[in-house]
């Protein structure tokens, strides 16, 4: 038997005839009783009025007459699922307008998580007033494990992998929080979220640092900005950074964004996953720690800051942004001329130090040689951030002096993976974009980019 939905709602305006009422009854009854679909009806309060009773026995009860003048918090063990339930119904009372096939989570069943595409339409009485709601779901679990062979993203709406905190659906266009999985890794978890709106504003506010690109992509996180994503191509983005747990635990964690159509509502919708790099990020610190430094400045040498650089690079993702930032102290040779290479090797460590203090620990600082440096800035939000980075590291390198010799700067910066996939490529591109600087008058930052553009 299908229900017909505008058949129904039009049945609470029909006749006062008393026959017509028993008839609409008594088939109700009998449509609850015996349909395949799962089917509730609640009250403007929310209140259970009536359910199949394959409902019913979704939900965990033996018959659908244990559910009438329930709310979802006293029908499901799972308080999580019923919160968002509830957060789905007042959605569909502030809107008023009815939802239509969207995915949503059910009851697990023997630990498996399941899946439903649900309706629910809103009714009202004769004059137009809100009195309840209806709603229609079918399981459609089955179709999402056929799908999941297809489509990697799915794999994390049944299981995670052992690094992973959690992975939260989120159907884009209707702007739902379709499902959270989460798990401890190491003997740190992450609370749940009830609604698209509740993850972002945790997510923000336990990123440790304010100018990551983590920040900037939480700050844009609105349905219009993710949906011009997609529309502009993006498919993927990673992010690294430190988070912070209720405890003040800063833990290294890797933002991984996936958009994908849903298979079956046709929807935008996003995987979002995150998972623990705490270790590696620790063995990257020591990593450099360990390193060669140089004598004069203290940085990394030449060869320590090539080979993690290098290896830095190679662990990306394409969907990371990171700029390799070429300085060249200006003046430098007047120091040694004037006052002695003593003298010069003061001037330097001052350099190195004013260059070292404007980035971060996760950023990458050493001396490639004589007076010439290199910056791996990590994960970088866009081209804007790296500017505004470089004309402080401008102004405050300006300030150094030996004397009367001032020393300023001239800089190339290039970008991984848009001017360049590789380290090789990315340096000649800074040391093309920094010798142009200094050719056209020294103390300055040129992009890689600008000079192929000039050059065109």
């Amino acid at each position: 038997m299908v229900l017909n939905m505008k058949e129904v709602k039009a049945a609470y305006a029909f006749t006062d005839n008393e026959e017509n009422v028993d008839l609409l009854l008594a088939a109700s009854h009998m449509l609850l009783k015996h349909s395949r679909e799962k089917i509730f009806i609640k009250d403007k309060d929310l209140i259970y009025r009536a359910a199949s009773t394959k409902f019913a026995v979704m939900a965990g009860w033996k018959d659908a007459s244990d559910l009438i003048g329930k709310t979802d918090f006293e029908i499901f063990a799972d308080q999580e699922l019923a919160l968002r339930y509830r957060e789905d119904d007042q959605k569909l009372i502030r809107r008023q307008t009815d939802l239509v096939d969207y995915v949503e989570p059910i009851t697990e069943k023997d630990g498996q998580p399941r899946y439903a595409s649900t309706s629910k339409f809103i009714l009202r009485d004769r004059n137009g007033s809100f009195m309840g709601l209806v709603g229609v779901s079918r399981d459609i679990t089955m179709d999402y494990y056929l799908k999941r062979n297809r489509t990697r993203e799915l794999e994390y709406l049944f299981s995670l992998p052992r690094d992973v905190y959690f992975a939260a659906y989120l159907d884009i266009d209707d702007w739902r929080l379709v499902n959270e999985s989460h798990q401890q890794v190491h003997g740190h978890d992450f609370a749940y979220h009830h609604s698209i709106d509740a993850l972002v504003s945790r997510a923000h506010e336990r990123i440790a640092e304010p100018e990551s690109a983590a920040r900037s992509f939480y700050d844009q996180f609105t349905q219009q900005h993710l949906q011009a994503l997609y529309a502009d191509g993006t498919r993927e983005s990673v992010m690294e950074y430190q988070r912070c747990t209720s405890d003040g635990t800063l833990l290294w964690v890797r933002d991984e964004i996936r958009f994908l159509k849903d298979a079956i509502s046709g929807h935008l919708c996003m995987m979002l996953v995150v998972r623990d790099i705490q270790q590696r990020k620790t063995d990257e610190a020591e990593r450099i720690r360990l390193a060669d430094r140089d004598e004069v400045t203290g940085l990394l040498d030449r060869k320590a800051t090539m080979q993690l650089i290098r290896d830095r690079l190679e662990l990306s993702s394409p969907d990371e942004k990171h700029a390799l930032i070429m300085i060249d102290a200006d003046y430098f040779k007047d120091v040694n001329d004037t006052y002695g290479h003593q003298a010069g090797d003061q001037a330097l460590a001052s350099f190195a130090q004013a260059i070292s203090s404007n980035f971060r620990a996760t950023d990458l600082v050493g001396r490639i040689g004589g007076d010439e440096f290199f910056v791996l800035m990590t994960n970088v939000r866009d081209r804007k951030a790296v500017e505004t980075k470089t004309e402080q590291l401008l102004s405050d390198l300006r300030a150094v002096h030996y004397e009367s010799v001032h020393l300023s700067a001239s800089i190339g910066v290039s970008f991984f993976p848009c001017d360049s996939a590789t380290l090789e490529g990315m340096y000649q591109l800074s040391d093309k974009a920094m010798y142009a600087v200094k050719d056209a008058g020294k103390n300055g930052v040129l992009f890689a980019s600008d000079l192929a553009e000039k050059a065109e």
